[in-house]
């Protein structure tokens, strides 16, 4: 949506804070990053991604030399900066949802980065993830992840006051979205446009939700059809096992838990047994999916196994 304003840059995610995290004993030596190497493996990375990026939007070498930071971070947002002068824009925004947890590396080589915390009613995510490609199937499993994203936020926005720190609920993003968007847009220092409701109708959109049902909705309009999707009766052992979790957190975003009082006093004593079960569960998923349209979203997957075994042991 933010990439349908003038001014802003907003390509696909393509997770390169991420998945280079353990590869850096590869592009280090003798204590200097060899920022020419991992430019090149970084834009491969981006070169193989199921998503393109705008044609002639990176390079190598324009890597290298928009790098303000010698580091990772410094050589993810170099991208970033690459693709905002390549299609004349001001500003970018990175959509990689990990960046929670490599959070103090991006400060580090920007400090005048600002977030966008979205948060979505816990038991709402797990029922979604239930049936997507990815994510966990478990309801205790989502729960705890949900938690641990949300305490994981808090305490980077209580360590980092300095920073900008932009929170929105899903569930008013989609019943209200003018309201919500004219809201972060004046907080983030952009000029609202009618245009940011058109994302389903660009061509990023369309062909990226025909490559993954996870994607699918990215073709249709804000609906807020999929809130309140936990309150069905026939949910509810699975929304009771997410609360049992969630609880005790949710009502600081003001969701309030339906068949419990408060969250389990020791939940990690079940978290092994739940997390061998939602291993099994996402097995029994894989094997549903369709062969082709995982072959396109594992060539990034091949190359990454390819890089970590070349990857020196540190």
């Amino acid at each position: 949506m933010l990439g349908r304003l003038d001014g802003v840059a907003a390509p696909p995610s393509v997770h390169k804070l991420k998945e280079f995290q353990k590869l850096l004993p590869r592009y280090t030596k003798h204590g200097e990053l060899d920022r020419r190497d991992l430019a090149m493996d970084m834009t491969r990375l981006i070169d193989l991604n199921v998503l393109s990026w705008p044609e002639g939007a990176y390079s190598p070498r324009r890597i290298v030399d928009a790098m303000r930071h010698d580091s990772l971070a410094g050589a993810v947002i170099a991208c970033y900066d690459c693709c905002t002068e390549t299609l004349s824009r001001e500003v970018w925004v990175n959509k990689c949802l990990e960046n929670l947890y490599y959070f103090d590396q991006i400060v580090r080589a920007s400090p005048t980065v600002k977030v966008i915390h979205i948060v979505r009613d816990p038991r709402d995510v797990a029922l979604s993830f239930r049936k997507a490609p990815i994510g966990p199937k478990h309801p205790c499993i989502a729960g705890f992840n949900w938690k641990r994203d949300q305490v994981q936020a808090e305490a980077l926005r209580q360590g980092h006051p300095e920073i900008h720190w932009s929170t929105i609920r899903y569930e008013d993003l989609v019943r209200y979205p003018h309201d919500t968007m004219r809201g972060l847009c004046q907080q983030l220092g952009l000029d609202f446009q009618e245009s940011i409701f058109d994302f389903h109708r660009s061509s990023e959109a369309l062909i990226a939700s025909r490559l993954s049902p996870i994607w699918v909705n990215l073709a249709k309009p804000l609906s807020s059809s999929h809130v309140g999707a936990h309150t069905a009766a026939s949910v509810r052992d699975f929304v009771k096992q997410v609360e049992e979790v969630t609880a005790d957190l949710m009502t600081t975003y003001g969701y309030q838990p339906l068949y419990v009082g408060s969250a389990m006093s020791r939940p990690e004593e079940m978290l092994a047994e739940a997390e061998a079960r939602n291993r099994e569960l996402q097995n029994i998923h894989l094997r549903s999916l369709d062969p082709e349209v995982e072959k396109e979203h594992g060539r990034r997957l091949e190359f990454l196994a390819e890089l970590k075994r070349l990857t020196p042991d540190h």
